[in-house]
């Protein structure tokens, strides 16, 4: 069974109200770029260990001030 070891980073914009996820690493930075909006849901890479789906909504409402 071969491992698979993907990085990826979420960023939660509260100014643009968006969430940003980046994904597949090659030379210090990201090859692509998955940008949501409110009412979207986003699976993460199954490299997380399981399913995991964010509600961009509630992410960005827990993020408010």
């Amino acid at each position: 069974m071969r491992e698979v070891h993907e990085l990826f980073t979420v960023i939660i914009d509260r100014k643009h109200q968006r969430l940003h996820v980046l994904t597949e690493p090659i030379g210090g930075t990201y090859t692509a770029r998955g940008i949501h909006i409110p009412g979207e849901l986003v699976t993460l890479p199954e490299s997380v260990g399981g399913k995991v789906v964010l509600d961009v909504e509630r992410l960005l409402k827990a993020g408010l001030p």
